[in-house]
């Protein structure tokens, strides 16, 4: 009964983690990944604008995604600020107005789509770590219980 219980616990809070990750994909991940493939700086600026309001709702605007590396590749406020001054860029070069049929807009178009590549940030782990820590938790007394349950079982 407990070891059917535990699991059924288990399972619901990997399903929640589950969800979590395609909600924080859906904000973020693809408004990022819209951002690289737009064909104009309108739709780019438009696109960076949700992912900033992605990683702002999802609490990803400082910390670390790592548990015990740090690297600042995981630092979550260098990422927002570096998220902030591409969108900043962007609408500068919006406002500009070039003439959407010259190369130098194509050029710088495809300049930023190139910086906007080198994102990557573990989204996720950064929100289970800084927002999700009654999920892990639990999820790691289960697994003790499932554990200890398995041993009393096999004696």
């Amino acid at each position: 009964m407990l070891y059917t219980l535990a699991f059924i616990i288990l399972l619901i809070l990997l399903g929640r983690i589950v969800f979590i990750d395609s909600r924080i994909n859906a904000d973020i991940t693809v408004k990022i990944q819209n951002a690289q493939e737009a064909s104009s700086f309108e739709e780019m600026a438009a696109e960076l604008k949700e992912a900033r309001l992605g990683l702002e709702k999802w609490g990803i605007t400082k910390g670390d995604a790592g548990l015990i590396f740090k690297p600042p590749l995981n630092d979550a406020a260098l990422f927002y600020a570096a998220l902030k001054k591409v969108q900043k860029d962007v609408q500068v070069l919006k406002n500009l107005n070039l003439d959407k049929d010259t190369s130098a807009y194509f050029t710088t178009l495809e300049e930023t789509q190139r910086t906007l590549e080198a994102f990557d940030f573990p989204f996720t782990w950064h929100w289970i770590i800084h927002r999700g820590h009654f999920s892990i938790l639990l999820l790691f007394i289960i697994l003790a219980i499932l554990s200890g349950v398995l041993v009393l079982k096999s004696r």
